[in-house]
């Protein structure tokens, strides 16, 4: 008999499930709802229907179903709190590059641009009405229509760097040099802020259930507080965090500049560490379960749930982009050598693309598994899933980040 798992939700609530398994464990965490079942078979991929997408991934005796309910939007750095970098529509990319946010066509032709008060260095968010959330580096905080228009803007007194995070009530958080994690309502109105003890610097901001996770540049680590901005937990780190990602068990991974990589629980204990050979810039987490950080020395480790190295490759120079993953398994990451790269999943080299200038963001991927990034040639690039290229944008503006599409 096939297995089978039929949910019923009404206005996003879960009502109801029904399944083949018994003793199904079900836990919403926004937009993620993880099923779990103590079974010793491996149960194959699921795909309920055209609006839901679903992973099925054996960890050991337990079975972890990752169904996410596609709404549109970019709610998080990377896409998602795994950083695969997958979009879930296909109509429209976002970028900031310069001192400037751009919407591109999927043709490659600009569909128009917004000009910011000072450098764009982050990712911006997008949630599911289209509204478009990213800062700069004078402190503003921007929400953009999908039109280009400016809806609203929120000033906070310092640089903002790390990407912004919608959360599933339509919260919007970010961080910023003046040491504050704002929590924002979808109008613009503080919803509260929350001090740490120096800048907010990580790439990102991570929402999973009913906690935020992120970094600053100070030796307080990681912290952990709840959706009305208590702080219920930190890590401390020697150095400032640097990115932050959930592993498919559900435990935090995050880097430091004091040249690890952590895993923690949920309530903030130890669960390993691991030595690089430079600080980690950027972590992802693959359908499988595979740890993939990425090293200031340009070295991608690829780790196993344990922690232990199962691969690493090394470009010809230093990076400081994030690793993401297609749907085929390919890994992406880019180098200040002027080139991405394409790795196949047991580390060998699948294909490089150079570009003229040093690889500063991410790359993103498309439903029809068109390859989107940025260089610091300023040009936004476009290659199809065998590394040959789409088209290329001159942006005018560096560095281009990473971008988004919704």
């Amino acid at each position: 008999m096939k297995a089978y798992l039929s949910l019923k939700l009404e206005k996003g609530q879960l009502q109801s499930i029904e399944s083949s398994f018994d003793d199904i464990n079900v836990k919403i965490e926004n937009d993620i709802m993880k099923i779990m079942k103590e079974t010793d078979k491996t149960v194959p991929r699921i795909h309920f229907n055209s609006k839901a997408v679903t992973d099925s991934i054996s960890f050991y005796s337990t079975v972890y179903f990752i169904v996410k309910f596609v709404h549109g939007g970019w709610p998080t750095f990377l896409h998602d709190i795994f950083h695969t970098g997958r979009a879930d529509n296909n109509n429209i990319l976002y970028v900031g590059a310069g001192g400037a946010v751009y919407a591109i066509k999927l043709d490659g032709t600009q569909a128009w641009k917004f000009s910011t008060d000072s450098t764009v260095y982050s990712s911006p968010a997008v949630d599911k009405n289209n509204i478009i959330y990213i800062g700069d580096n004078s402190g503003m905080f921007y929400a953009l229509n999908p039109d280009g228009t400016e809806k609203w803007h929120y000033l906070s007194g310092g640089g903002i760097i790390t990407s912004p995070a919608v959360g599933s009530d339509g919260t919007i958080y970010f961080g910023s040099g003046d040491k504050y994690l704002y929590a924002l309502n979808p109008d613009g109105t503080l919803k509260w802020k929350f001090k740490t003890n120096d800048a907010i610097v990580s790439k990102d901001i991570i929402v999973y259930g009913d906690t935020i996770y992120f970094g600053n540049q100070g030796f307080y680590g990681l912290y952990a507080l709840d959706l009305d901005g208590n702080e219920k937990w930190h890590f401390y780190t020697t150095d400032y965090i640097k990115d932050i990602a959930v592993h498919r068990n559900g435990n935090i991974i995050f880097t430091s500049g004091d040249d690890k990589i952590y895993m923690v629980t949920t309530d903030g204990s130890t669960v390993w560490s691991k030595k690089l050979d430079s600080t980690g810039v950027g972590v992802s987490v693959g359908d499988d379960g595979t740890i993939y950080v990425v090293t200031e020395y340009g070295t991608l480790y690829a780790l196993d749930e344990n922690g232990s190295t199962k691969w690493s490759f090394k470009a010809t120079n230093w990076s400081v982009t994030a690793p993401t993953t297609t749907k085929d398994g390919l890994i992406l990451f880019g180098s200040d050598d002027y080139y991405l790269y394409a790795l196949n999943p047991d580390g060998t080299l699948k294909w490089k693309y150079k570009t003229g200038g040093y690889i500063q963001g991410s790359a993103i991927i498309g439903t029809d598994g068109t390859i989107y990034f940025g260089s610091g040639d300023k040009y936004l690039y476009a290659l199809n899933p065998d590394g040959t290229l789409k088209w290329r944008i001159y942006l005018g503006g560096s560095p281009v980040n990473t971008p988004v599409l919704v």
